[in-house]
């Protein structure tokens, strides 16, 4: 007796293929990676830095992440930035993303090795000295 449904009836067997390893072997070209890609990094700020980023973006009509990212990338070519002081990294779960094309992260990675630290707290001794000048504090 045949079923209707062919979901029960026998397996049939599956068609094999005979492809060539010259095929199999053969390295795949890689895709070319964007001139203008960006590097994300993710940065720690108090709840006090959140809320002024985001007024100060709003302002401008930047997200907090653009307004992030253009007072890190702007403060950068500053010629007193390697001598901003070390600032408390928070351990509050706030963070802002800055998003910094090629030359800006190598200036970011050059910076972090001068300070002994990692690349997000470079970042964030980059932004919390600039939202403090922002404030019209001192530097």
């Amino acid at each position: 007796m045949t079923n209707l449904n062919p979901m029960f009836s026998k397996m049939r067997k599956k068609k094999t293929y005979n492809i060539p390893h010259e095929y199999l072997n053969q390295p795949r070209s890689k895709r070319k990676e964007r001139s203008d890609k960006k590097k994300d990094i993710k940065v720690p700020v108090s709840l006090g830095e959140k809320k002024q980023l985001k007024l100060l973006g709003y302002s401008q009509k930047l997200s907090s992440t653009q307004f992030a990212s253009v007072l890190v990338e702007d403060s950068i070519s500053r010629p007193y930035i390697e001598f901003l002081m070390a600032e408390e990294y928070p351990e509050e779960k706030y963070y802002v993303h800055v998003k910094l094309s090629k030359e800006k992260h190598r200036e970011v990675v050059r910076l972090s090795a001068e300070w002994d630290c990692s690349i997000r707290q470079a970042t964030h001794r980059i932004l919390v000295n600039v939202l403090r000048q922002e404030r019209g504090g001192a530097v």
